[in-house]
């Protein structure tokens, strides 16, 4: 019976060492399979183990210090805290990259106790370079999209305050309208009174009177008509205009208009614009062109000054350039920025309109108006328009 039992006894402890055989290794395949490295630390930093994953990225470790094998230093890192986690007070997770390399592991740290009850560390070891890299590439991206989504709001503020804008000025330019057209009429009497009264006059200092009134019967009609002007500027009607006859057209009227009341020495050099035939609207250039002309002249608030035009065909660029100079009272820089403004202006007469439409009717054939200006050193005024290689010039 004895014999019976130990026999049995020998049976259960086979089958308990077969077991425990088994799940040893269980566990060795488990460690050598997964990707992630596994190593135990002694209370003295050195590696009692480590599986095949750790040592495929560090080669073997032979007993070596995990300072050493890890992070190839001399001596245990100030920062490490490997007798808190072998005395079970604390799991510490920590990222280093070893020297000579750019991979990035993820280390946890974890208290292990022994069969003999002694305390060791459980190393667990992940490379987590490309998670790392794919975090700084979302990062950026997402730093990317965040630019992104201020410019395109910062664009959509913009686009809200020019369609604001447009609104505000199309009332204007609706009130104005209406208004013009309520004041020509009362005009049209005042000019048919001044006329009556002035055929039947024989006074001299009335005539004089009545020449100022008529005076400024004009000067408001100018404006009524600036303001038409600005409120029905209408697509270009091109056609083929010699831009030289054109200029000098204009030059022309602005003498006759101010003389006697400005000494100007107006000089034209734009002999290289002589026969030049642009595509354009010649009712809206001549009106661009006598603006910035009538400018120039009221510029020379002196009552003399000199006044320059300069024309040049750029073949290279397909544009003509015709810059209009005068040594007037300049603009500062301030208001510099708001000469193309609606209504903005600093002269005692005037809507503030005149450079607003040279820009609009420019724009409308596909070219631009440049201003350079400093105060006391007078202006310059440029107007870019565009022509076809195989215009007839």
């Amino acid at each position: 019976m004895e014999n019976q039992l130990d026999g049995m006894d020998i049976t259960n402890l086979r089958k308990t060492a077969d077991a425990l055989e088994r799940e040893k290794n269980n566990l060795r395949r488990i460690l050598e399979a997964i990707p992630e490295g596994v190593c135990i630390i002694d209370a003295n930093g050195r590696i009692e183990y480590a599986n095949p994953a750790i040592q495929n990225e560090f080669g073997p470790y032979d007993g070596r210090k995990c300072y050493d094998y890890l992070r190839r230093k001399c001596g245990s890192c100030a920062w490490c805290q490997t007798a808190d986690t072998q005395e079970g007070v604390k799991m510490m997770r920590t990222e280093f990259t070893p020297p000579d390399t750019e991979k990035t592991y993820d280390i946890i740290d974890i208290p292990f106790q022994k069969d003999d009850g002694s305390m060791s560390k459980l190393k667990l070891i992940r490379d987590v370079t490309e998670q790392i890299k794919a975090h700084d590439i979302l990062k950026k991206d997402k730093e990317a999209v965040e630019q992104l989504a201020r410019e395109k709001t910062e664009e959509l503020s913009q686009v809200k305050s020019a369609l604001d804008e447009a609104k505000r000025l199309s009332d204007i330019g609706t009130l104005a309208a209406t208004v013009s057209h309520e004041l020509r009429n009362p005009l049209g009497v005042i000019r048919a009174a001044v006329y009556n009264i002035n055929r039947k006059n024989t006074n001299p200092a009335l005539e004089k009177n009545l020449f100022n009134i008529e005076k400024k019967i004009q000067e408001s009609e100018q404006i009524i008509n600036n303001l038409l002007f600005y409120t029905r500027i209408k697509k270009p009607n091109f056609e083929k205009i010699n831009l030289f006859d054109l200029l000098e057209e204009c030059f022309d009227s602005a003498k006759k208009r101010f003389s006697g009341k400005i000494e100007a020495d107006v000089s034209l050099n734009i002999h290289s614009l002589h026969d030049f035939i642009l595509s354009a609207d010649p009712f809206q250039l001549r009106e661009v062109f006598n603006n910035i002309i009538n400018n120039a002249f009221q510029s020379l608030e002196t009552g003399r000054g000199r006044i320059d035009a300069f024309g040049e065909v750029d073949s290279e660029t397909n544009m003509v350039r015709v810059h209009i100079s005068d040594s007037g009272v300049g603009i500062g820089p301030e208001d510099l920025k708001k000469v193309f403004d609606p209504f903005f202006t600093n002269k005692s007469k005037g809507t503030g309109l005149g450079l607003t439409i040279c820009r609009d009717l420019i724009g409308m054939h596909n070219g631009s108006v440049e201003i350079k200006s400093a105060k006391g050193q007078g202006t310059t005024v440029s107007v870019i328009l565009p022509y076809e290689k195989n215009t007839d010039h």
